[in-house]
């Protein structure tokens, strides 16, 4: 089985599992649910992206793909509910959050089988 084939069966999982709590919580609340597990779905997204395509290159590592990703995770994160509407006061300290959420969603998609 394929990385992106296992991982669609993961994500669908996720969905499912994210699905399966919906049903008790208070409708707002499932919404919100619900777009938290998206953000998290195109995180991956991206993370999935640039592997592939900076991995197409050849002789990438996983600095420069980390470098690659950032920015469209930072932009996802500051069209969030999180952060949308507010001012950012340390943009470097925001990069660096941003950095160790894709960071982060690189290292949970790498520990799957």
């Amino acid at each position: 089985m394929s990385f992106l084939k296992k991982l669609g069966l993961a994500i669908l999982k996720c969905v499912g599992i994210a699905s399966g709590i919906e049903q008790f919580l208070p409708a707002k609340a499932a919404t919100e649910t619900g777009k938290i597990v998206g953000e998290l779905q195109q995180i991956g997204g991206i993370v999935v992206t640039a592997e592939g395509m900076i991995g197409a290159i050849g002789g990438a590592n996983g600095a420069t793909k980390l470098k690659a990703a950032t920015p469209f995770v930072a932009q996802l994160i500051q069209q969030s509910e999180l952060v949308a509407g507010k001012k950012i006061k340390n943009e470097e300290l925001f990069i660096q959050g941003c950095t160790s959420i894709t960071s982060g969603a690189a290292d949970v998609l790498n520990s799957l089988e």
